[in-house]
C-alpha cells in the first residue's frame, strides 16, 4: 500500500460499537460511511448501505447471526516503544511476535521490495537478522503470522489494489532461531509456496491470520465491505481455492472501514484499519469466524504523528497487549498494554 488521497463524504448517523472500559476507551463508532479502494480517493453511494446476507455491521446484527454484545477488556492506551528507524525496511506491512525467540518481531516489506523475512527487537526496534527467501518473490505481500502446528513463519502475498491477480499465495518459512541482543546477522532460507484463489474472483486484501487449533488460514478483503475467507491448510489442491464467510462493515469513516492488519490470538482477534484498532473476544469453541461475526470492542489508536501509514498488528507473545507500528521509516513501534 502507498501513499494516498482520502475525500470523505459525510451522511447519516450510525450505531456504536460496544466500547472498552478503561483509558482506551470513549471512542464513539457512529462516523460516515464510505466505499474505499487503496490509493484512490473514496466516495459514498449517496445513500443508506443495505445490509446484504450475511453482512454484519458493527450494532452486530446479521441475518443469520443477531450477534452478542462483546465483554471487553480494559487497554491502556498506545505508548511508544521506540522510534522506527530501519532503512531496510521502508515499508512494513505485516508484523507478528515470535513465541520461539523472545522479545523477537517478525516483518517484512510491502509490494517493490525483496523477498526478505526481518527480525527486528521487540524493545528497542533495532534490526536483528536479514534474511532473503529464496524461491519467493514479492508481488504484494500485505501480512504474516505463525503456524504454531508447524513452527513456520507465513508471509500472506495477498495484495491487490486493481483487484486484477490470479496469482496469490503464501509462502511457509521456517522460522529461524535468533536472539532479541543480536544485530547484524543475515542469511537465506527457502521458502515454500502455497496457491490460493478467491471463488468469486478477485478481490484485494492485506490481513491475514492462521488458526493452528482448527489448521486453516484466513484472509480479511480491505474495502468497504471486509470479507471473510477461509483457507484450508490440510488441501493439497493448486490453487487452493477458499471458502467465503461473513461480511463486515466498520461502521467509520473511509480511513476506519479499511482493514490493513490483524493477528489471532488466544484471548481473540485483533484487527486494525488506517485510524482504528478492533479487538473481537474469542470464547471456548470458537473459530475465527465466530469471533468475526460478534460487536467488536473499539480501541484507542496510535497517534498518527506515531504511524501515519498503519499496516500492521501483533500480539506480544504472552498476550499481554499488541504491537503496531506503521509502513513509513522514521515513525515508531507501538504497544498497547492489556490490564
Amino acid at each position: 500500500m502507498r501513499k494516498f488521497g482520502v475525500a470523505l463524504v459525510l451522511f447519516g448517523s450510525l450505531s456504536a460499537l460496544t466500547s472498552c472500559k478503561g483509558s482506551s476507551t470513549a471512542a464513539s463508532a457512529s462516523g460516515t460511511d464510505a466505499t474505499g479502494s487503496d490509493d484512490t480517493s473514496s466516495t459514498v453511494d449517496g445513500g443508506t448501505k443495505k445490509k446484504k446476507k450475511s453482512t454484519v455491521t458493527d450494532s452486530g446484527t446479521s441475518s443469520t447471526d443477531s450477534g452478542s454484545p462483546a465483554n471487553c477488556p480494559t487497554f491502556d492506551a498506545p505508548t511508544k516503544v521506540a522510534a522506527w528507524a530501519l532503512p531496510s525496511i521502508p515499508e512494513s506491512s505485516g508484523l507478528v511476535a515470535s513465541k520461539k525467540n523472545a522479545g523477537v518481531l517478525w516483518t517484512h516489506n510491502d509490494s517493490g521490495n525483496d523477498a526478505t523475512l526481518f527480525a527486528v527487537s521487540a524493545k528497542d526496534a533495532h534490526l536483528i537478522a536479514t534474511y532473503t527467501i529464496t524461491g519467493a518473490s514479492n508481488i504484494d505481500w500485505e501480512d504474516i503470522a505463525l503456524d504454531a502446528t508447524t513452527g513456520d513463519v507465513v508471509v500472506a502475498d495477498i495484495g491487490d489494489n486493481n483487484a486484477v491477480r490470479n496469482n496469490l499465495g503464501f509462502y511457509r518459512i521456517p522460522e529461524p532461531t535468533v536472539s532479541e541482543s543480536a544485530s547484524g546477522i543475515t542469511g537465506s532460507i527457502a521458502g515454500k509456496r502455497t496457491a490460493i484463489a478467491y471463488p468469486d474472483g478477485a478481490h484485494n486484501a492485506e490481513s491475514f491470520v492462521i488458526d493452528a487449533s482448527h489448521n486453516e488460514g484466513y484472509v480479511f478483503t480491505k474495502g468497504d465491505n471486509s470479507i471473510l475467507y477461509k483457507i484450508d491448510l490440510a488441501s493439497t489442491d493448486n490453487p487452493v481455492t477458499m471458502t467465503k464467510l461473513s461480511e463486515r462493515v466498520f461502521n467509520k469513516e473511509v480511513l476506519g472501514k479499511l482493514a490493513t492488519a490483524a493477528d489471532l490470538g488466544e484471548s481473540g482477534l485483533l484487527i486494525r484499519t488506517y485510524s482504528h484498532v478492533y479487538f473481537f473476544p474469542r470464547e471456548t469453541g470458537d473459530t475465527v469466524d465466530d469471533m468475526f461475526k460478534r460487536t467488536p470492542c473499539l480501541l484507542a489508536s496510535p497517534s498518527v504523528a506515531n504511524e501515519d501509514q498503519a499496516e500492521a498488528i501483533a500480539w506480544a507473545a504472552d498476550e499481554s497487549g499488541f504491537f503496531t507500528n506503521s509502513e513509513h521509516v522514521n515513525t515508531a513501534l507501538d504497544f498497547t498494554k492489556k490490564q
